[in-house]
């Protein structure tokens, strides 16, 4: 469909989703069934709706689990039982810098910054190995935006307290994994 190639005006696919949806159904081809589970940070819903347009487009017509509202590591650390049942053939893990929990404090010591990427890296890790051994699918995760401020100026990103230098070392151990980790990707923002 025209409206779904590069470049594309996103304003009026959010108007006209709807529609484009239904012409998309419509147009007799066959597709492929998936069951995609998103486990979000935060809200997931519009990216399901366009995620869903653009994979019909391509030949894929896709079932949606959605995790209720920042629940992804509940979701992978302790799946209910929806989710078991859903059995999906892929994973999206949606999140933002506002799911690392511990972002260091500018008056944080070396150790105490040190200590805070062990945890957060023992922690995404925790939520990855989970995945990937229960469910054997392919999880793809966003990497990390950088914040919209710069608390300490142009030394966020040396200044091992900035958080623009713990986002990017947090990128860095995250694309590390993918690139040691069978099935598991990074859909880089």
């Amino acid at each position: 469909m025209r409206e779904l190639l590069y470049p594309f005006d996103a304003a009026m696919l959010q108007k006209k989703k709807r529609s484009i949806r239904r012409a998309l159904l419509e147009d007799g081809r066959s597709r492929i069934r998936k069951n995609i589970a998103v486990l979000g940070g935060s809200t997931t819903d519009e990216i399901i709706k366009m995620l869903d347009l653009f994979l019909l487009n391509e030949g894929i017509e896709a079932s949606f689990y959605e995790c209720e509202y920042a629940q992804f590591e509940q979701e992978a650390l302790f799946p209910g039982e929806e989710l078991l049942s859903f059995a999906p053939d892929c994973i999206i893990l949606h999140t933002s810098m506002r799911n690392i929990r511990n972002l260091p404090a500018v008056t944080d010591s070396a150790e105490e910054v040190a200590a805070k990427y062990d945890a957060e890296c023992a922690r995404w890790k925790a939520v990855w190995d989970a995945l990937r051994e229960r469910f054997r699918c392919p999880v793809i995760q966003n990497n990390f935006e950088m914040p919209f401020y710069r608390i300490l100026g142009n030394h966020d990103c040396t200044d091992p307290r900035g958080a623009r230098h713990f986002i990017s070392r947090m990128n860095a151990f995250l694309a590390g994994y993918a690139a040691e980790a069978d099935g598991f990707y990074v859909h880089d923002l």
